[in-house]
């Protein structure tokens, strides 16, 4: 015990020595530390300095990528993947990440020749975040016949979210149903699209679609050069269709004007292959005598038939890409 009590008071006789030698080197710990954290900031701006420069050289070379010389690979991607004719006049980098595709042509066949239909200008921009997730995120604006449209893709595994809308389009700059069928139509459309669902299943989908058809009609036309149809204006209509269940219900859609009146309704039973789905439209026309007096030599022909009220009554089955019309 005697011992310990010694060793005690040797220790605290000699503490002011060692708090004397810290106090000694406390400048050069200072001036360590100092220099530490003056050489970690030349570090970080020497860092911050290369990041900035590979951003600006990664932008620069996007800038100045030659993207119009990869037009024919991307026609024939799209050639491939639509089984029609495509052109494309340009293509250019956007300042925000993406392509901006001027003058494209999407033809009836694969040799270009035919009906068309012309887009004047489509702006893509591709989520690059989203892609480190294992996710693909497409969003983008187009311009083509006077009118704009918007959309967005999401798509993750086998899980797809599309959203579309577009408006002011002018049927009358329209010429793919001229060329095709002789019809010459008019007035401003818009429209939207936007369901959820599997990829590969289109059975499971859901969402909604509309379309508005403002100040329509049609001009006097040749029905593929054997039917003259007369000159008609249509009130402002909207048609809405509803994906659910398994279906595609299409509410009244009622087209009404001075001389006919048509009202279509019915649904479509989605199936995997959105091709393959079944058309199961019930509809039903109209027609004053004076139009009824142009199509009376391709009446008899359809064999409508006619009910209490005077409409002819048709129905549309097959399938989306084989559309069959009967009474």
């Amino acid at each position: 015990m005697k011992r310990l009590i010694a060793r005690l008071k040797m220790a605290l006789l000699r503490l002011p020595y060692a708090l004397r030698a810290m106090l000694r080197i406390r400048p050069y710990v200072e001036r360590i530390s100092y220099f530490i954290q003056e050489q970690r900031k030349q570090i970080l701006i020497i860092a911050g300095y290369i990041v900035y420069g590979l951003a600006l050289f990664i932008f620069f070379a996007y800038l100045t990528f030659p993207f119009n010389d990869m037009r024919g690979r991307v026609e024939s991607l799209i050639e491939d993947a639509l089984s029609t004719g495509v052109s494309i006049n340009a293509i250019e980098p956007s300042i925000i990440p993406g392509l901006i595709l001027k003058g494209i042509t999407i033809s009836n066949s694969l040799d270009g020749e035919g009906p068309a239909v012309r887009i004047d200008r489509l702006r893509l921009r591709i989520g690059l975040l989203p892609l480190l997730w294992g996710s693909f995120r497409l969003s983008g604006k187009v311009s083509l016949y006077g009118g704009q449209g918007w959309g967005r893709v999401k798509y993750r595994k086998d899980f797809l979210d599309i959203v579309l809308d577009f408006k002011g389009i002018n049927l009358e700059d329209m010429d793919y149903t001229e060329k095709r069928w002789g019809l010459k139509f008019k007035g401003s459309l818009s429209g939207g699209i936007m369901f959820t669902g599997s990829s590969t299943d289109a059975s499971q989908l859901k969402g909604k679609a509309y379309l508005r058809l403002k100040g329509g009609g049609i001009w006097e036309s040749s029905f593929f050069s054997l039917l003259t149809i007369p000159a008609m204006d249509f009130e402002d209509t909207e048609a809405n269709m509803v994906f659910s269940s398994g279906k595609a219900v299409l509410e009244d859609f009622r087209l009404k004007g001075k001389d006919a009146e048509c009202v279509l309704s019915g649904d479509i039973l989605l199936q995997p292959s959105i091709g393959q789905s079944l058309l199961g439209f019930h509809g039903r026309f109209k027609l004053s005598e004076s139009l009824a007096g142009s199509f009376s030599s391709f009446l008899p022909y359809v064999n409508l038939q006619k009910d209490g009220q005077g409409y002819y009554l048709f129905s549309i089955t097959g399938s989306l890409s084989a559309p069959w019309f009967k009474n």
